[in-house]
């Protein structure tokens, strides 16, 4: 560790932070000798070695990976945004008496590769380069349980080590100033070993989230030798390393590494733990004052874990990581291709499609962050965000250009997301309002349940004589029908409620048919709850927002999230926690986040 002195007083960070001016000492670092580097990133490194023959060139290239998009793609043959069959989540509650035990197993070992976003957001608060158009044409993850960060989906490829060469390539390439970023992370610039090892050690520290060691900087010194055997100087060497630091598995993985010792279960260090927070609370690579945390060991407290998170979600990177939360559960990436037909739905233009997008989130910033509410509230608050031309499909006047708040009309009986045309929209199916993609929506995404996929050989067509009866008639015989009703009766009325919003979301107090369209239904019997009959939306609302299973998905759907993996019957004792913490605060989406940074589980490690 070093110090520095800043116009704020002395501050301490690690030996691997960036360098604010003066020489530092090489022997402050502390190196881990129990963290080796795995067999597949030592493949990995020996691969990255393939530049030597093209060193002359500045640039690390990959020549042993045959790519399928070339420079210019990031499209490869196999990459083609898919979404993997649903696992469903864990939905049985623990056994009375089963969370008495304090010890609770953290689950299982997973190394989460960064997700584009996270990549995107840690190159950038390194390099200061923005990556996001580059990334914007490259393939998404898969999505899991309507999330795209599950670890077990986040597996390298050939096609995929290709593009990290690319992106390394076009993030080193966008450093405006290399001088002054080489600057940062060394005090010379020689051509001596003890230079280059400075600039190895400070850099690679920052990129791999915790110090390296001897036999990893040794490894990245061909690179330099490589590059200055061409003249090309030492900044060019430094561009180089960068490149090929950006390609690590270290980097591009997050890992938490096997250590000796005893028992089932092993305590995170500091910069594991500061790893964490800052991809839990920020989505991306921890700043500074995690660094100092985590080799003070600081972090090892779960007071100042809590501090640390309610600290990252003030930074842009705290909102945003909410914002592809919301975004990821909500599956609101669908609405960048959806489309209606013009003849159909008059008010439908496919320009509005970042619009509805956006507004969802827009009011998640509002009720998560101004209003500091519970993610409960996402479903009942009585406002929302629109440009004129969102406001005109509520059938509001324009209060004017650009983004203004309004207060959602009550005669529609509107509130909350699920009744904003986005969510509707996007639940809705591929033309009118689906009853059955509406009802499934909330089944899934809200509460948490799912229902199997209907045999073969099912036949799915109403009887002829119910031809043009209208949604709700055609809903109602599939949950009265006694093959059908098995599986549609316990799902299905959930959509009753949205019959009147069509499918883009405008109200209609009648169907095409002239038929008056109706809100009236009876929740369905789920988990432990009877059926109980509703009137409109309002009072659907309010049976969905206090019945047991959704409050818990209200906790499940963020943990999944923040856990990178499936939930299982392990964690069943950690939701019930983490639920008896949020009823003890206000509930809200920060006091969430701090509960799980203090609870034991997101402190520890399974030895596997």
């Amino acid at each position: 560790m070093v110090t520095d002195e800043s116009r704020h007083g002395p501050v301490l960070r690690p030996a691997f932070a960036p360098r604010a001016g003066g020489a530092s000492s090489l022997a402050a670092t502390r190196l881990d000798p129990s963290r080796p580097v795995t067999a597949w990133g030592v493949r990995a490194m020996v691969a990255l070695f393939a530049w030597a023959a093209v060193a002359c060139s500045g640039t690390v290239m990959n020549e042993d990976t045959p790519g399928t998009g070339g420079s210019g793609g990031g499209s490869g043959g196999s990459f083609v945004p898919t979404d993997v069959p649903s696992e469903p989540v864990v939905n049985n509650p623990p056994a009375a008496g089963a969370c008495s035990n304090p010890v609770r197993d953290p689950g299982p070992l997973v190394a989460r590769r960064l997700t584009r976003w996270e990549y995107a957001s840690s190159v950038k608060d390194v390099l200061g380069v923005d990556l996001t158009e580059d990334l914007a044409s490259y393939p998404r993850e898969l999505r899991t349980e309507g999330f795209f960060n599950t670890a077990k989906d986040l597996l390298p490829t050939l096609d995929r080590v290709s593009l990290w060469n690319e992106l390394a390539r076009k993030a080193s390439d966008k450093i405006t100033n290399l001088e002054a970023f080489v600057g940062k992370y060394t005090s010379c610039r020689d051509p001596s070993a003890a230079c280059r090892k400075e600039f190895i050690t400070r850099l690679g520290g920052v990129l791999a989230r915790r110090p390296l060691q001897d036999d990893e900087v040794a490894r990245f010194l061909p690179v330099f030798e490589a590059v200055a055997s061409c003249g090309l100087g030492f900044d060019r060497g430094a561009k180089a390393v960068l490149q090929a630091l950006l390609q690590s598995p270290q980097f591009l993985y997050r890992t938490e590494r096997q250590k000796g010792g005893e028992g089932m279960w092993r305590a995170l260090d500091g910069y594991e733990l500061a790893s964490r927070l800052s991809y839990l609370a920020a989505g991306t690579t921890p700043d500074l004052t995690l660094q100092s945390a985590a080799a003070s060991g600081d972090l090892l407290d779960a007071d100042r874990r809590a501090k640390e998170v309610r600290r990252l979600l003030t930074t842009p990177g705290g909102k945003a990581t909410a914002r592809r939360f919301l975004a990821d559960w909500l599956t609101l990436d669908e609405l960048d291709t959806v489309t209606r037909a013009r003849d159909h739905f008059s008010e439908w233009d496919d320009s509005l499609r970042p619009a509805l997008k956006e507004e969802v989130l827009r009011l998640a910033d509002d009720v998560l962050f101004t209003q500091r509410q519970p993610l409960a509230s996402l479903l009942t608050t009585t406002k929302t965000f629109a440009t004129p031309e969102l406001a005109k499909l509520y059938g509001m006047a324009s209060k004017g250009a650009g983004w203004r708040a309004y207060d959602l009309p009550s005669s529609q009986h509107r509130q909350g997301i699920l009744t904003t045309p986005g969510v509707l929209m996007r639940s809705g199916g591929s033309a009118e309002a689906d009853m059955i993609a509406r009802s499934l929506f909330i089944f899934r995404s809200i509460m948490c349940q799912d229902v199997p996929r209907p045999p073969d050989g099912t036949i799915t067509a109403p009887p002829a004589e119910l031809a043009g009866s209208g949604k709700r008639a055609l809903s109602e015989y599939r949950v009265a029908d006694a093959t059908c009703g098995k599986c549609h009766r316990g799902f299905e009325p959930l959509a009753f409620a949205f019959e009147p919003f069509d499918g883009i979301g405008v109200f209609r107090a009648k169907d095409e048919a002239g038929r008056d369209t109706r809100m009236d239904g009876q929740f369905p019997a789920i988990g432990t709850e009877p059926a109980k009959p509703f009137k409109d939306v309002d009072e659907f609302i309010a049976l969905l927002v206090q019945h047991p299973e959704t409050q818990t998905c209200l906790v499940k759907k963020p943990l999944q999230f923040a856990l990178g993996r499936a939930l299982e019957a392990l964690d069943e004792c950690t939701i019930e926690d983490l639920s008896r913490a949020l009823a003890a605060t206000d509930g809200s989406y920060e006091e969430f986040l701090v509960a799980l940074a203090r609870h034991p589980t997101f402190a520890f490690v399974r030895r596997e």
